[in-house]
């Protein structure tokens, strides 16, 4: 298991983290998410053999946009 934590840039909604959470745990191999309004900071715990940093930055791009 790997847990990282992103800084997601232009989040100027209440509902922005919670979108961006539920996508990232939809993902196969995602084990848990964790979002911070306040910082607009994600920690993603996920699965190295299930998944990748590049699939999981392709999901916020596609969520933050």
């Amino acid at each position: 298991m790997k847990t990282i934590s992103v800084q997601i840039e232009k989040m100027s909604c209440g509902h922005c983290i919670p979108d961006v959470l539920e996508a990232l745990n939809a993902l196969h191999g995602v084990v848990s998410t964790n979002g911070n309004e306040n910082t607009d900071i994600v920690t993603i715990e996920y699965d190295e053999q299930q998944t990748n940093y590049s699939m999981i930055e392709a999901t916020v791009k596609k969520q933050a946009t």
